[in-house]
């Protein structure tokens, strides 16, 4: 379990987990009036090589996660309600539902529209 703790005072692989880890110090120390380059000059003066426009990028992309709604950061997928009948019938047998699809009378075209003849009425 040693190394497991370890890994808490290790330096993270991507820049941009160590950007998160930093920001609330980035974000007090802009609070107070300091300008991106002075902390952009600080990391590098630490040993972070990150350019200036990947630090605001990050910077930004964190903003805009933390200004999202809570409701937005953990929304669930949407779940689907399917009808009781619905339901029932997919749980019966499958020919049965395929039976009773197939015995309904089908749409005819020419019984809609009278076959041609608006008086039902052959007249040939």
């Amino acid at each position: 379990m040693d190394r497991f703790r370890a890994l808490k005072t290790e330096k993270p692989r991507s820049k941009m987990a160590l950007v998160r880890g930093l920001y609330p110090e980035i974000a007090a120390t802009l609070q107070m009036g300091h300008t991106l380059k002075d902390v952009h000059q600080r990391l590098e003066e630490d040993g972070v090589e990150v350019s200036y426009t990947v630090l605001l990028s990050y910077i930004n992309r964190i903003r805009r996660e933390k200004a999202r709604p809570a409701f937005v950061q953990k929304k669930q997928p949407p779940t689907l309600t399917v009808p009781a009948e619905r339901a029932r019938a997919a749980t019966e047998d499958p020919l049965a539902n395929a039976m009773r699809a197939l015995s309904k009378p089908r749409y005819d075209i020419r019984q809609a529209m009278c076959d041609g003849d608006p008086t039902k009425k052959k007249l040939i």
